[in-house]
């Protein structure tokens, strides 16, 4: 059962992603700052994997 998704499925699969992504771009965001609120500070390269801006969305 282990079949590769023909270049026009996985296009749809991709762009559907891209949409959702978009649609919760503030949800996204606003969840991040939670952790980023929630961060002890202890490890800095942690805070840097954490951080989630629109940069980091595309």
């Amino acid at each position: 059962m282990s079949q590769l998704l023909s270049i026009e499925k996985r296009n749809a699969v991709l762009n559907r992603m891209a949409e959702l992504l978009e649609q919760e771009r503030a949800n996204i965001k606003s969840a991040n700052q939670q952790d980023l609120a929630n961060y002890s500070g202890g490890d800095l390269a942690m805070k840097k994997r954490l951080l989630v801006d629109d940069e980091n969305l595309q």
